[in-house]
């Protein structure tokens, strides 16, 4: 939240920061051309298999998620790369990205 204050106006009216269910959250929440993070990897395989299956249904057909922990069925999804970004737990974390297709 510190770090979105500090964007111009612009940038700061692109980023949205949610603390409440995800699962309830509506599908126009996610605008064409959304990047959803989401550091997954304490979640339990039901919950991620689960999240996959919402962000399937509910996003348009060109979103990027990056997860930390991908579930066994990607739905929607298709990996296209593996990255990794520098977390406070550790500097190589390791993600993957998925597109909806």
């Amino acid at each position: 939240m510190n770090m979105r204050k500090k964007l111009d106006s612009y940038m700061k009216d692109k980023i949205k920061l949610s603390n409440k269910d995800f699962f309830k959250l509506d599908p126009s929440y996610f605008p064409p051309g959304s990047v959803i993070f989401i550091s997954n990897i304490v979640f339990p395989k039901q919950t991620n298999q689960k999240l996959i299956n919402f962000l399937s249904k509910n996003t348009p057909s060109d979103v990027i998620i990056i997860l930390s922990t991908l579930p066994d069925n990607l739905g929607k999804f298709q990996l296209i790369e593996k990255i990794e970004l520098p977390m406070s737990w550790s500097i190589n974390s390791k993600y993957s990205v998925l597109k909806k297709i």
